[in-house]
């Protein structure tokens, strides 16, 4: 299967729109450039953006909710450009080194949130969950995770087992600054797939709207 700690960090990403610079992280680049260096997407990001969004849409799913279920996930708008998300999975077993626990990220907009959702160039490709701790989720979301969440943290390397418990998230505060300063209007969605001891998935719509300052 795979598990939980892709969730939470999900919905922050995708909201603060890291998810939708572009660039496939899995392969050692991101957003066209090394990942880890300052500039994401090819250029310096500027303090202040010209868009703002709202999360339109959350969903869960789990093929044997006795392995893996989720509970009372919600975002609340704290203020513009700020939301709070909070909510909780149980996973019932570890998950340890060498089993067959996968995830990837997906991503895809549409114009108008209806229909036609097409890729677009951002994905974190299937890997061991292991692996996808050690490096997406510790570089992008453990910080933001650490003081509202009991999700892993860690200084260098994820020790497994991934442990058998119930994870939650209270109130988790994120907005969009040190991001891109331009995207494009519409709607993304990013999907995140969980594989092996359970089949899983979350999914993400959020609404990208330009601003005048």
């Amino acid at each position: 299967m795979q598990l939980s700690t892709g969730i939470a960090e999900v919905i922050l990403l995708l909201v603060s729109s890291k998810l939708v610079t572009g660039g496939n992280y899995g392969g050692g680049n991101y957003g066209g450039g090394s990942y880890g260096e300052a500039n994401y997407g090819g250029g310096h990001y500027e303090d202040k953006q010209t868009w703002t969004y709202e999360l339109k849409a959350v969903e869960t799913h789990s093929d044997n909710p006795d392995l893996l279920s989720f509970s009372d996930w919600k975002v609340d708008r704290i203020s513009r450009g700020v939301y709070a998300a909070s909510g909780s999975f149980v996973l019932n077993y570890d998950i340890v080194e060498g089993d067959d626990n996968e995830i990837e990220i997906n991503s895809y907009r549409s114009e108008n949130g209806v229909k036609d959702y097409r890729p677009i160039p951002f994905s974190v490709q299937r890997q061991h969950l292991h692996s996808y701790l050690n490096t997406f989720y510790k570089d992008l979301a453990m910080d933001t995770l650490k003081d509202c969440s009991n999700m892993p943290v860690f200084e260098d390397q994820f020790e497994p087992p991934l442990e058998k418990k119930t994870y939650t998230m209270n109130k988790c505060q994120f907005d969009q600054s040190g991001f891109p300063q331009h995207l494009q209007d519409g709607f993304y969605k990013v999907i995140l797939s969980g594989y092996g001891s359970v089949n899983w998935y979350m999914s993400f719509v959020v609404e990208v709207q330009n601003v005048m300052y």
